[in-house]
């Protein structure tokens, strides 16, 4: 006789039998059916299974096929549903279940003011917007990130809704302003299929440059047009750098052009001489060629904003002689007429040539250093079809400041 009775165990809960199973060592017990299970609890004492069995337990027909029951089908859903902790078996059906409650549910909050900073972009394609003034981040979807092509350090704006019972972050509704101005004005234009690509032409606008001596030297001898390639080269000290400044000053004076200026390993002392122009950015000596190449990409995404509406954009960079090879013909390449008559015009500074430009401003170092200045050196600078820019008196004045240059040899 079994010291438990068969009456005992049928009136047990199925989960104080699995207690009782575990310690006889029954193999499998959670895979059976409670009769079955009692019959084996039973045989494990050294009972008869069939003692005290109903006429209905002792029923001939034959065995279902026995399947593991799950949890959801032992417990009735209300059970399941109000059961904590819950299981790790049902963590994934709930966070569905919860995001589908939440996607057809009507919405519990409500955008709240636009809220403005900058942004920030991780490697996945999201990023989170930094309010300015403090407060929470707000998260920023890949999605909106990739339609309107921002990037890192972007100021944007709009509202925001707090987060639902799935998210962590509040999230940013929608993209109203980035970098002051309206989304819908900055927001790239979706291209259009045509029977031909438009063709690529040499610029043929000019940028008049005066004022500075060293500048008005430049617009003689290798004139600068809209959607040009300029690199000013040469040695250390030479009065590069001091002409890139002039030239963002100049520009920035000029109504409709954008400029955009990044100092590339700019020294410490010099960042108070740039302070007028508002640099985008400034990487000193001790930032990495990558953070760098990072610097410039953002300048170039926004100019290429700017162009793609028909504006006229600037990217200025001192200096591009640390960056990679890859990221200095990329800035260079970005140059050139734009659709809807945009232009993106890239001047950077070199200690040498790079290739593919369409304008080179060479500077004499000999002559710097000798304060006689303006130091450009006519000889070695020039502009892939000055005709194209310059008027009738314009060409002959470059023709000719050429050819005095060159008997002075």
């Amino acid at each position: 006789m079994s010291v438990l009775s068969r009456e005992a165990l049928e009136a047990s809960p199925l989960a104080d039998l699995h207690q009782i199973a575990a310690g006889f060592g029954i193999d499998g017990y959670r895979r059976l059916r409670k009769a079955d299970l009692i019959d084996r609890m039973i045989e494990s004492q050294g009972g008869d299974p069939s003692e005290g069995k109903s006429a209905e337990t002792e029923s001939t027909s034959p065995p279902r096929e026995r399947r593991p029951r799950s949890r959801e089908q032992r417990e009735p859903r209300e059970s399941r549903e109000s059961r904590e902790p819950r299981d790790r078996s049902d963590s994934s059906r709930d966070r569905s279940e919860s995001r589908r409650r939440d996607d057809r549910g009507p919405k519990q909050t409500e955008p709240s003011e636009p809220v403005e900073g900058t942004l920030s972009v991780h490697g996945s394609g999201s990023g989170f917007l930094k309010p300015k003034g403090g407060g929470a981040e707000v998260y920023v979807s890949a999605a909106q990130i990739r339609r309107l092509e921002l990037s890192d350090g972007d100021t944007i704006g709009g509202p925001v809704r707090a987060p639902r019972r799935s998210e962590r972050h509040p999230s940013l509704v929608r993209i109203e302003t980035i970098n002051g101005a309206s989304a819908d004005d900055v927001a790239p234009v979706a291209p259009t299929r045509s029977a031909k690509p438009a063709p690529i032409s040499l610029p043929t606008e000019h940028i008049a440059l005066g004022g500075d001596a060293t500048l008005a030297e430049i617009d003689k001898v290798a004139p600068i047009g809209k959607g040009s390639r300029v690199v000013f080269h040469g040695g250390p000290h030479s009065g590069k750098s001091t002409a890139l400044r002039a030239l963002a000053a100049t520009l920035r004076a000029s109504d409709g052009v954008e400029v955009f200026t990044v100092l590339s390993g700019v020294r410490q002392e010099e960042e108070g001489e740039w302070a007028p122009v508002e640099p985008l950015a400034v990487e000193t000596l001790d930032s990495s060629p990558d953070s760098r190449a990072r610097a410039v990409e953002r300048a170039l995404d926004k100019a290429k904003r700017s162009t793609s509406r028909g504006g006229a954009a600037v990217v200025l960079v001192d200096s591009v002689d640390d960056l990679p090879g890859a990221a200095v013909r990329k800035a260079l390449a970005s140059a050139g007429m734009k659709p809807k008559g945009g232009s993106l015009t890239v001047v950077v500074v070199a200690s040498s040539p790079i290739g593919g430009e369409t304008t080179v401003v060479a500077f004499d170092q000999a002559k710097a250093a000798a304060a006689k200045f303006p130091s450009v050196d006519i000889n070695r600078s020039s502009t892939i079809r000055p005709d194209l820019l310059l008027d009738g008196r314009g060409l002959k004045g470059y023709q000719k400041a050429h050819a005095d240059a060159l008997k002075k040899r």
